[in-house]
């Protein structure tokens, strides 16, 4: 990732939503960021490269700290909304071919 675009990608976006979001947001994730260890269902995380909104190492946190099955893909694009994205039936494939691999009672 070039960081110098992203970091100029990511404080446009950031500057065009109010400060009281963006605190708001911080309190959300403080209160939810615990809760990912308690996660022990089965997973699939998703991130695309190119997401100018979520940074990637996000995406491996999440990861690292869910306790179930779990399983990351990382996409080269998509950006932050990826299911609207042409990338769109790529992600759908990989949740369903996911699902068909899950162990237990959770399959589509």
């Amino acid at each position: 990732i070039d960081f110098p675009t992203y970091f100029h990608s990511y404080m446009q976006k950031s500057t065009d939503k109010p400060l009281s979001a963006l605190v708001e947001f911080q309190k959300l994730l403080s209160k939810t960021k615990p809760a990912f260890k308690k996660i022990c269902c089965p997973a699939l995380v998703i991130q695309t490269q190119d997401d100018d909104t979520t940074h990637p190492k996000s995406a491996e946190w999440i990861f690292k700290n869910l306790c179930g099955e779990k399983r990351i893909e990382k996409l080269p694009n998509g950006g932050h909304v990826v299911l609207t994205s042409k990338n769109s039936q790529e992600v759908i494939d990989i949740i369903y071919k996911g699902t068909q691999n899950m162990q237990g009672d959770t399959k589509i």
